[in-house]
């Protein structure tokens, strides 16, 4: 049987001292070794990480749209809308801060004067409604204005045309009563046209017999028909050859336009 051996107080103590001494040592040198330095950071550059200070700002922006969004959310006015997700809202895109800022403090400002808006509105409105319809009266009277110099014009030239209507008829008359013999013809402005004017025209014919009954219109139709008139002009004409076929030359002219007057008042 193999003996134990006892360890003594003093050899024990001595192990003890040998391993206070050697971590003493250790402590000693660790305090003489080299450190390498690294500065202090305010915040870790990791991907999506964001200052304290801008967190906290960001955090109070989001809180101050949020409370923006609730107070406009309940109002239909397109204005009011308010989108949080500025990549889906154009505007804050075109903007600059300051001016979007703005177009926000205006909408809430509209949001809290509803009624102020409401009642300026309606006062632009009713004022541009009465600059409407003074503006409608002023043209309606330059209207009625306008019509109504319209009308005396019309009603003077109604009167200097039955007057000059008249005057024609007068000489119309007088020289029918003319071309009876022994009488003679020596210029064409003695022979008679039914024209009001001296200008022998299809218009100024149209008007000469404008108020000729039937009766009246088919006895100016045949007294102008050439196989009757000519000849009772050449009997007393005592002009030139020229005159002579410029008569013949409107006598033809005004018998086609009377046939074209009697067709259209028999149709």
């Amino acid at each position: 049987m193999p003996k134990l051996k006892y360890k003594s107080k003093s050899s024990k103590h001595h192990k003890s001292s040998s391993k206070k001494k050697k971590d003493h040592s250790l402590r000693h040198h660790s305090h003489h070794r080299p450190r390498h330095y690294t500065p202090p950071t305010l915040y870790e550059d990791d991907e999506g990480s964001i200052p304290p200070s801008q967190a906290t700002k960001s955090t109070e922006e989001e809180e101050w749209r949020q409370k923006l969004f609730e107070a406009m959310v309940d109002d239909e006015d397109p204005f009011y809308t308010y989108n949080d997700d500025s990549s889906s809202n154009p505007r804050s895109q075109q903007m600059s801060d300051d001016a979007y800022a703005d177009y926000i403090n205006q909408a809430m400002y509209r949001k809290h004067h509803a009624d102020e808006i409401a009642q300026q509105e309606a006062r632009l409105r009713a004022r541009a409604k009465r600059k409407a319809e003074k503006e409608e009266a002023q043209r309606k009277m330059e209207e009625e204005q306008k019509k109504y110099q319209q009308q005396v014009h019309d009603t003077m030239r109604r009167e200097d045309r039955q007057k000059q209507l008249q005057r024609g008829l007068d000489r119309y008359t007088l020289l029918w009563e003319r071309l009876q013999p022994p009488a003679a013809i020596t210029n064409r402005r003695d022979v008679p046209w039914p024209t009001v004017g001296s200008r022998i025209t299809l218009d100024n014919v149209r008007a000469f017999v404008v108020n000729h009954t039937t009766k009246q219109l088919r006895q100016e139709q045949l007294r102008y028909h050439p196989d009757k008139f000519m000849p009772r002009i050449q009997q007393l004409f005592k002009g030139s050859e020229s005159d002579l076929a410029w008569i013949r030359q409107k006598d033809n002219e005004v018998a086609g336009w009377l046939n074209e007057l009697w067709a259209e008042r028999t149709k």
